[in-house]
C-alpha cells in the first residue's frame, strides 16, 4: 500500500493504531524513504531524500516504539558523543544527529532559510585555578589567607579579571520567602552574603516541595542574593563534609560556567563555596564555633573578603534544534527536551570521564524525536502548531530554552503550553505517574484522565512540588506559560518487580550510561503517556491554567522574568 492511499484511508487513533498505520505505510516510517512534506505556509522544508539523509537505524522501527527509542538513546549516549558537552564537539555531533532525524521525519524548519539550527550565543568562563587568591580581613586588621583548595568558584559574571574587596554579611541559610526571610534587617547591597548550607527541617516542612522547595535550593538562594543586590554569595560547609565539598569543587572548577551571550546575565557576580577547613578558619577569625553559627550567631561580623582571580572566556554558539508541525490555529504547543549532558569531566573511581547522560537526557531527546515522527505521520495535522525544540545548555542554566523564548522560532500566535521530556523510561511499567508541577496549576484532572486508560493514577511526594525549577519548564513558568514534565511513578507493577530493568542510573556522573536490561514495556508506557498528553492538547483541548496565587514568581525573579515581557 503506498503512503498516499494510507494517509487517505487511515483514521485518527491512539498509539496502538498509529503503530499499525506506520507499519502499513512503510515509506512513512523509514528514514530512507520519507520525502519532504509541504505544510502549505511557505516555510522552508528540509529535504530528506536518500542522497542527503542516510537512513537512521531508529527509523527502521515504527514510530513511538521502544525499539526506535532505544536506537536514538543509545546513539546519543554513545561514547563517541563525548557526553554531548555544550559548545564541544560531542554536542555538535548530537545536534547533527537530531537535525538528520528531523529531516527524515519530515519536520518543517523553525525559520525560513535557516534550517533547524537556531544558533544560541553563549559566553563561557573557566576559572584559572592557579590565579585564585583570597583572604579574610578582620576589622582589627588581622588577615587570613585562604587556601585555594578550600574555595569553589561556581559562577563568574565579572569578566576575565576579578579583583574585589567587599564586606561580608551573614544571612543565616540565605533563604528569602514568604515563610521566612533571612535578609530581614540586613543590607546586602554590594556585599558578599555568607550563608549556611541546607535549611532548618521545620522550615522545609512548611514550604511547598518540602526539602525540595525552590527557595531552599542553591539556585533559590542565589536568586535571593540577586534580589537583594548582593555582589556575591559564599556558602559555608558543615564540619565533616570534606569529601562532599571536594567532589563538588572538582566538578565546578573543572567545567566552564556558561552565561547568555545575547543579554547581560541576571545574577550575582560570584557564587563561592568555602570548604570545611576554610569555614573553621573563618569562624575562628570571628571568634565563633559552628554550633554558635548554627544557633544564629553572626558569622560575618566585621569581616571582609579580598579576592583575585582570572578566567578564560570564550564566545561561541551552540544550537537549539527547532522543527515544526503546522496546525490549523494560530496557537502553539512547545515540546522540549535538552540534548546536552556534562561532556568530559572529572573521572570517577574507574577512570571513566565521559558523562554520557543516557537517562539525563538522551532519553528525553529520544522521546521528543519519536513524538515528532509520530505526529507528522498522522493522517490529519494538529489543531495547534507544535514546535519541537531540542534545547542546548539546559544543564548550564536552561539557556537554550531562554533563548528560544526570546526568539520563538516556529511559533504561531500565543504559546499555550510547554510539554517537556526529561528522563523517560526509567522504570518498568508502573501503576502511577508524577507530573511537575501540579500545585499551582489545574492540570491534574486532565492528566489523570489521560493516564487512566494506561492503568496509571497520580502519585505525589512532598519533594515533587520542588522539582519544577530543575527543568526547561522553569523558563516557561517564569513567563506565565504552564510547563509540564511527566514521569512514571515508583509503584512498579508486580509482574515486573524483578531485579534489573529500567533506565535509571546516577545522573550527572559517568555512571549515567545505557542500561544493560532496559524495560521496553516501561519505555512504551511512558511514551504512550506523553503521546496522549501531546495529542490531547495539540488537537485543541483547553490547556492548563495557573491557579490563583500560583507559586512561580520566585522562578521569574531568579531567571530575570521580571525583566522580560510575558506572552
Amino acid at each position: 500500500m503506498d503512503s498516499t492511499r494510507c494517509r487517505a484511508g487511515c483514521r485518527r487513533a491512539g498509539l496502538a493504531s498509529l503503530l499499525v498505520v506506520a507499519g502499513a505505510c512503510g515509506g512513512s516510517a523509514s528514514g530512507d524513504d520519507i520525502g519532504a512534506r509541504s505544510l502549505g505556509d511557505g516555510r522552508d522544508r528540509v529535504a530528506s531524500d536518500r542522497s542527503q539523509q542516510p537512513g537512521l537505524p531508529a527509523f527502521r522501527h515504527p514510530p513511538l516504539s521502544a525499539a526506535a527509542f532505544l536506537r536514538h538513546q543509545s546513539a546519543l549516549a554513545h561514547d563517541s558523543m563525548q557526553g554531548r558537552g555544550t559548545g564541544q564537539e560531542g554536542g555538535e555531533r548530537a545536534a547533527r544527529y537530531i537535525a538528520r532525524a528531523y529531516a527524515a521525519a519530515g519536520l518543517a524548519s523553525g525559520k525560513a532559510g535557516a534550517g533547524y539550527r537556531q544558533r544560541v550565543p553563549l559566553r563561557g568562563n573557566r576559572v584559572r585555578v592557579e590565579t585564585l587568591r583570597a583572604a579574610l580581613i578582620a576589622g582589627d586588621g588581622r588577615r587570613l589567607a585562604l587556601d585555594a583548595a578550600q574555595l569553589s568558584v561556581r559562577s563568574v559574571h565579572a569578566g576575565a579579571r576579578v579583583a574585589l574587596e567587599a564586606p561580608l554579611v551573614f544571612a543565616a541559610h540565605g533563604i528569602s520567602s514568604s515563610v521566612r526571610d533571612d535578609y530581614a534587617g540586613t543590607d546586602a547591597r554590594g556585599a558578599i552574603v555568607v550563608a549556611l548550607p541546607g535549611a532548618p527541617a521545620e522550615l522545609a516542612r512548611r514550604l511547598p516541595g518540602a526539602g525540595g522547595a525552590y527557595e531552599l535550593s542553591d539556585a533559590g538562594k542565589v536568586a535571593a542574593a540577586r534580589r537583594h543586590e548582593a555582589r556575591g554569595l559564599l556558602f559555608l560547609s558543615a564540619p565533616g563534609s570534606e569529601e562532599q565539598f571536594e567532589s563538588g569543587r572538582r566538578a565546578a572548577m573543572g567545567r566552564e560556567d556558561l552565561h547568555p551571550g545575547w543579554r547581560p546575565p541576571p545574577g550575582v557576580d560570584l557564587v563561592l563555596g568555602l570548604g570545611p577547613r576554610g569555614t573553621a578558619e573563618l569562624l575562628a577569625l570571628a571568634g565563633l564555633s559552628w554550633d554558635d553559627v548554627a544557633a544564629g550567631a553572626d558569622a560575618a561580623a566585621d569581616l571582609r573578603l579580598a579576592l583575585r582571580l582570572e578566567t578564560r572566556t570564550r564566545e561561541f554558539h551552540a544550537p537549539n534544534l527547532v522543527g515544526v508541525v503546522e496546525g490549523r490555529l494560530d496557537e502553539t504547543i512547545v515540546v522540549t527536551a535538552h540534548y546536552d549532558a556534562y561532556g568530559i569531566g572529572p573521572p570517577d573511581a574507574s577512570g571513566d570521564s565521559i558523562y554520557n547522560g543516557a537517562a539525563d537526557n538522551a532519553s528525553g531527546t529520544a522521546a521528543l524525536l519519536e513524538l515528532a515522527r509520530a505526529l507528522v505521520a498522522r493522517p490529519e495535522p494538529p489543531s495547534r502548531t507544535v514546535v519541537f525544540v531540542a534545547t542546548t545548555a539546559e544543564e548550564e542554566g536552561m539557556l537554550g530554552a531562554r533563548y528560544w523564548l526570546d526568539e520563538p522560532w516556529g511559533a504561531t500566535g500565543p504559546i499555550r503550553l510547554n510539554l517537556n521530556a526529561d528522563g523517560v523510561g526509567f522504570r518498568p511499567p508502573t501503576n502511577d505517574f508524577v507530573a511537575f508541577p501540579v500545585a499551582g496549576t489545574d492540570a491534574l484532572s486532565a492528566l489523570s484522565a489521560l493516564a487512566a486508560p494506561l492503568g496509571m493514577t497520580h502519585a505525589t511526594q512532598p519533594w515533587h512540588e520542588g522539582m519544577h525549577f530543575a527543568f526547561d519548564t522553569a523558563e516557561f513558568l517564569a513567563r506565565g506559560i504552564v510547563g509540564l514534565t511527566v514521569w512514571q511513578g515508583q509503584d512498579v507493577r508486580p509482574e515486573h518487580r524483578s531485579p534489573g530493568g529500567g533506565s535509571g542510573s546516577p545522573i550527572h556522573s559517568p555512571a549515567d550510561e545505557m542500561p544493560t536490561t532496559p524495560s521496553e514495556d516501561g519505555i512504551s508506557q511512558h511514551l504512550e503517556l506523553y503521546w496522549r498528553i501531546l495529542t490531547h492538547y495539540a488537537d485543541g483541548a483547553p490547556v492548563p491554567a495557573f491557579s490563583e496565587g500560583h507559586p512561580f514568581d520566585a522562578i521569574a525573579g531568579a531567571l530575570g522574568g521580571d525583566e522580560r515581557p510575558r506572552p
